[in-house]
């Protein structure tokens, strides 16, 4: 597989996202990340594309190497998530919003936002539970610490349904009437 080939993942809804503002707390430069909690009956597809790109990694970090039998697989950047039901499968994307390219130089990184309609919008706000898709690069890596594996690079977000899109719906269903102090 092509390392830099781009890939749209499975509709699914977003855990946690820093799209919009660079999480510092944890890396310097920041990261722009999200996880994406897939149902169980999309899930297989992206699991095989990863895991078939987690062992071409391993494959070539082992000929590389001067110890093959050092190198160790590095964990999937997905989990299967029983806390959210049956089968859910939670997927880390990320990317570095500073970083330094081949040549040496310094690049921003910033995920792109589309529209349901696949129109590119910069207004686009992704906030937890929205449904979205994530277009992705799948880059091979491999480190002493924790091994040879893969990390899914965010490119950008599509949204889907806006998890806000009920709340707007929600003061018409609820027909409240006035209620009095109590005293």
């Amino acid at each position: 597989m092509n390392d830099q080939q781009t890939l749209i993942s499975p509709a699914g809804l977003a855990v946690r996202p820093r799209l919009h503002t660079a999480d510092k707390q944890h890396h310097k430069a920041g990261m722009f990340h999200t996880r994406l909690l897939i149902d169980p009956t999309n899930a297989p597809e992206i699991i095989a594309v990863i895991d078939e790109a987690r062992m071409q990694a391993f494959a070539a970090a082992q000929l590389k190497a001067k110890n093959p039998e050092k190198i160790k697989m590095a964990e999937a950047p997905y989990r299967l998530a029983p806390e959210h039901g049956k089968g859910y499968v939670d997927v880390k994307f990320r990317v570095k919003a500073l970083a330094v390219d081949a040549l040496g130089f310094y690049r921003k990184h910033r995920p792109e936002f589309f529209d349901r309609n696949g129109k590119q919008d910069r207004k686009i706000r992704i906030g937890d539970g929205d449904t979205i898709r994530v277009g992705y690069i799948i880059s091979p890596y491999n480190t002493g610490t924790v091994g040879a594996g893969v990390a899914l690079r965010l490119l950008g977000v599509q949204l889907i349904k806006s998890a806000a899109d009920w709340r707007l719906e929600a003061p018409a269903a609820c027909e409240f009437s006035a209620v009095g102090l109590v005293e």
